[in-house]
């Protein structure tokens, strides 16, 4: 029985995740999850024929664990709300207001990590600090490409 539960939550888990367009987060041999910095999560994807997902596709994700989400502009009452302002990897700014408000972590693998975006943040000064989620509470937020060990998920592409 116990393992008929278990072949049930990794067929929820796995269609969570194909329904939102990312692949199963990356594990290793041991079936634990990989955290890495951004240069390899960056080519552990692209190796797959994919890529990281943007900040905006991770926004997407969480409006499926509940979130908001992508807003039109933020006002007091919710304080979960603020402005993200990203660059994607063509060099694309793409700049929205995102509210965590609502959102409820998923079981597993993706409610318990980091996730790594393949967005930066727009200070150009700064191309260290990559865009990151928390599946923990669904924020969006700066994390350092280079000593920062985040979790990934690529896209299905």
């Amino acid at each position: 029985m116990r393992l008929f539960l278990l072949m049930i939550l990794a067929v929820f888990s796995l269609n969570t995740f194909a329904s939102a367009g990312f692949m199963d987060v990356v594990k290793d041999k041991d079936e634990k999850v990989m955290r890495r910095h951004y240069s390899w999560a960056q080519e552990y994807c692209s190796d797959q024929g994919t890529s990281l997902p943007s900040a905006r596709q991770l926004a997407h994700l969480a409006m499926n664990l509940g979130a908001k989400g992508i807003v039109n502009s933020c006002d007091n009452s919710d304080k979960e709300c603020y402005l993200v302002e990203a660059v994607n990897e063509d060099g694309a700014r793409d700049i929205f207001y995102y509210s965590q408000e609502g959102f409820k972590p998923a079981e597993g693998d993706l409610g318990n990590n980091t996730f790594w975006s393949s967005s930066s943040i727009i200070n150009p000064s700064t191309t260290r600090n990559g865009i990151a989620l928390s599946g923990f509470t669904g924020s969006l937020f700066y994390a350092n490409r280079y000593f920062s060990y985040r979790a990934i998920l690529c896209l299905l592409e």
